[in-house]
């Protein structure tokens, strides 16, 4: 149940955000009706001109692509078993260095369905255990404005629902907009959200070339309800191009993050063939050396190894023709696999994690499917 203050969305957000798109859309359609109609003898019906009888509908749809509704349906292992610590951890240890501690297994879902008898059908196939995910989306393919504003580039709107999170109302509300400027030679994107739950709003603010790309600053301002604005990281980012084959760029990334008050600085190298890169990614919780080859088209390898604790981890991305396998192996920790496969109708995503330290046995492996279906 949403309680009190979490009933209401605040209404000048959701109002704000679907005038925009009215607005956009009903100028979008007077624009081309502004321009009169095609002539009759005309072959050249991708050049941009309509009829004055198809203004109504195909002015929307040659500037505006609607997706969705996307659902997203998360399948777990039937006999997968929850190896998390029943005890508290000590303080000094972090989650992420106590995963090799392997208490006794307890059974779920379906394990525990056919062994126990304590679990009903609904506790495997009902909504909370699928977790379901819907998302509509709407973006404009050409600049909404190309007479009235014409450094409007492009505008986006995203409604996300998650089951988990209201059951009966949407999550979040994201929307986008990409205004670029010839004359000065740069771009400001501006995405705003809002999420409904936790009654949050942010803007993330990006400011960069337009012709190169060597650089931009971004910059995130969040705002919770009642306790008014604040800025919670900004970046920066700078690519330098030099004459090296061994190394033709360097890049440096400076962040810092308000809310949690931490410095990091990520500095990258790269080759004249685009092939190879070294990172060095500088923070104060793990800093890390990365090293990333590209081994053909589809293969690409990228070990890293922590300062911290001289861990090291390796990283395998494949291309595929309809997907991509990324593995990622921590020989102290597990395994773990992440299958994409694209279908015209939507995509699987299977998510495999083998444990490589002692547990319960075989049952220690988990599985996670996600389907996603575009309608």
């Amino acid at each position: 149940m949403i309680k009190g203050n979490e009933k209401q969305l605040p209404s000048s957000i959701t109002r704000s955000l679907i005038c925009i798109l009215l607005l956009q859309i009903f100028a979008c359609t007077f624009v081309q009706a502004s321009t009169g109609p095609k002539p009759a003898n005309s072959n050249n019906a991708g050049a941009g001109e309509i009829s004055a009888s198809n203004i109504g509908s195909s002015s929307i749809a040659k500037r505006f692509k609607i997706t969705g509704p996307v659902l997203t349906i998360t399948l777990k292992d039937p006999f997968a078993v929850d190896i998390s610590p029943k005890f508290n951890l000590p303080s000094q240890l972090s989650p992420k260095e106590s995963e090799d501690s392997s208490p006794p297994a307890k059974k779920t879902g379906y394990l525990k369905w056919f062994t126990e008898g304590g679990s009903s059908a609904a506790d495997v196939f009902g909504l909370s255990s699928l977790s379901p995910s819907l998302q509509w989306s709407v973006r404009s393919i050409a600049p909404p404005l190309p007479f009235y504003f014409p450094q409007l580039r492009s505008t986006a709107l995203s409604v996300g629902y998650r089951y988990e999170d209201l059951k009966r109302r949407p999550s979040f509300y994201e929307g986008n907009f990409n205004l670029q400027s010839n004359n000065l030679g740069i771009t400001l994107d501006v995405s705003p959200a809002y999420e409904v739950k936790k009654r949050k709003s942010s803007a993330v603010v990006r400011i960069g070339g337009s012709s190169t790309g060597n650089w931009f600053g971004l910059a995130k301002v969040g705002s919770i309800m009642g306790t008014g604005k604040a800025l919670e990281f900004v970046r920066g980012f700078y690519k330098f191009n030099l004459p090296f084959s061994s190394m033709s760029s360097f890049s440096i990334a400076p962040t810092f993050d308000c809310v949690k008050n931490a410095p990091s600085c990520n500095l990258v190298g790269t080759t004249a063939s685009g092939r190879s890169a070294g990172i060095l990614d500088l923070n104060l919780d793990n800093p890390r050396l990365i090293f990333k080859h590209a081994l053909d088209e589809r293969n690409t390898i990228s070990p890293e190894i922590s300062f911290k604790n001289a861990k090291v981890m390796y990283n395998w991305d494949v291309a595929l023709n309809s997907g991509s396998i990324k593995t990622r192996v921590d020989p102290l920790s597990a395994i773990q696999v992440t299958w994409t496969d694209q279908t015209p109708s939507g995509k699987w995503v299977t998510d495999f994690r083998l444990p490589l330290t002692s547990g319960p046995g075989p049952l220690a492996g988990e599985i996670r499917v996600r389907r996603q279906f575009i309608f």
